[in-house]
């Protein structure tokens, strides 16, 4: 559709998509003898030498993940006493003005709205300040309906080529400044997809100039599979799920009811993921994480560092429960921030820690505009970087610390800014913010992705 057609489109649901696949858990007969059984396993010693042999794997499997639980734990412990809120607010881009609408739109339906460019991908749950000349808004955007715009990664498309991925954004706070700039921050919602089956004005998301222009979005869907165990539920007995000691052995049990071996459903257990992410962000000094499953998997996969590679996949991956296993495969990889151009060692991975509530991975935006996907690290390697220009605190991003840029010492691209305290008793002292744009997450050599999901 293009600008002069839309009228009063901008918002309507034009047409309903069916194409998404219901995902389905299987479920299995119960065998005979299932509560005698039961009993006989919560006593104690008193497994089968095939329970006790499954028993003895799982346990071997979950030493395995302490041992790498212990190495992330382990790492150097870093004393903060700065107010981690303050970062979450952007005071730097001024006093602004709350705004209000509506957030959340249908799964599976296709909207018409107004599209933004991005160079680097935002995940649902995060914030996105922007600064965006005020000609390109649409001033019926800021209706009774309110507020949300949509934002592409056409970075993005190497991979998923020829689909377009991109997110809906709310704005709930902004002002406008002297240069007829709208300032703006947004909550980062819903994951959508743009097709050209859809989009005869396609071709016009990708040019290069800022420029208004509006295209069919279809919202994805978000599934949270239930344990599959939990479809043998053996009636009163499923109280023992929440006893610790006997939980593991109810498990057992439902397991042993069908053709496969009890590893096989704790795969798909998220329990047990989420536990040892909990574990391996404790050295981040992250206070808490969400709770919502949905906005999990995406709030580990920007605080666990991901290459590019592993962030397109679990963008673009429907299941919460696949996007979880994903992750569950990056607490075992060492990773190292380089520079994008010449591969020179930044950090190491290891070095990161929470300054902004939100995580250790942040989006800033500078006063020209630009936006900045920040990690914040307590150390960089010995001749990494060296220094450009003078000290500064306008603009901080963190209230109470002056910044100097960072160069790459090879070959003198920007990889990010040194943060000082410019106040006696802020802790720490120094810490350094990697920027996105030019450093990247780089692998050992022998480490493999695995092949990106399909999206029929």
């Amino acid at each position: 559709m293009d600008e002069d057609s839309r009228g009063d489109e901008r918002m309507d649901i034009v047409e309903e998509s069916s194409d998404a696949d219901d995902e389905s858990v299987r479920v299995f007969a119960v065998r005979p003898n299932t509560i005698r059984q039961l009993f006989g396993l919560l006593r104690p010693h008193s497994h089968s030498s095939r329970n006790a042999s499954r028993h003895n794997a799982h346990q071997s499997s979950e030493q395995d993940a302490s041992s790498s639980d212990a190495r992330a734990v382990g790492a150097p412990s870093v004393p903060i006493n700065f107010d981690t809120e303050l970062p979450t607010e952007h005071s730097y881009l001024g006093n602004m003005t709350q705004v209000s609408g509506v957030g959340y739109l249908d799964a599976g339906k296709i909207y018409n709205m107004l599209i933004f460019v991005h160079h680097s991908m935002v995940f649902p749950g995060e914030t996105l300040p922007m600064i965006i000349p005020d000609y390109l808004f649409d001033p019926t955007l800021f209706g009774d309906e309110a507020m949300l715009f949509g934002v592409i990664f056409p970075s993005m498309l190497e991979v998923t080529k020829p689909n377009l991925y991109g997110v809906t954004c709310q704005i709930y706070e902004k002002r406008n400044d002297e240069q007829d700039n709208m300032i703006i921050k947004c909550r980062v919602h819903q994951r959508f997809v743009i097709s050209k089956e859809y989009n005869k004005n396609f071709s016009r998301l990708l040019e290069p100039l800022p420029r208004k222009v509006y295209a069919k979005v279809l919202i994805l869907p978000e599934i949270i599979l239930p344990d599959p165990l939990y479809s043998l539920n053996l009636g009163s007995l499923s109280r023992f799920r929440d006893i610790d000691a006997l939980s593991n052995k109810l498990r057992q049990l439902q397991a042993a009811t069908t053709i496969w071996p009890q590893y096989v459903f704790n795969q798909h257990k998220l329990d047990t993921i989420i536990e040892r992410a909990k574990k391996f962000i404790t050295s981040y000094k992250i206070e808490s994480m969400p709770t919502d499953l949905t906005f999990m998997s995406f709030w580990l996969c920007r605080n666990l560092i991901f290459d590019q590679a592993e962030r397109i996949k679990v963008f673009i991956t429907n299941s919460v429960n696949m996007r979880m296993q994903i992750i569950e495969k990056s607490l075992d990889q060492r990773r190292f921030f380089c520079c994008s151009r010449c591969k020179n060692q930044i950090a190491d991975c290891s070095s990161l820690f929470a300054m902004s509530k939100h995580g250790v991975q942040t989006n800033y935006c500078n006063p020209s505009g630009f936006i900045h996907e920040t990690n914040t690290v307590y150390s960089i390697k010995p001749d990494a970087v060296y220094h450009s220009g003078e000290p500064s605190t306008e603009f901080s991003w963190f209230p109470g610390y002056s910044w100097e840029i960072l160069l790459c010492r090879m070959c003198q691209i920007h990889v990010g800014w040194q943060f000082s305290a410019v106040k006696p008793n802020l802790v720490p002292k120094n810490f350094y913010a990697l920027s996105s744009v030019n450093v990247i997450v780089d692998l050992p050599s022998d480490e493999s992705i695995d092949q990106m999901p399909s999206q029929d």
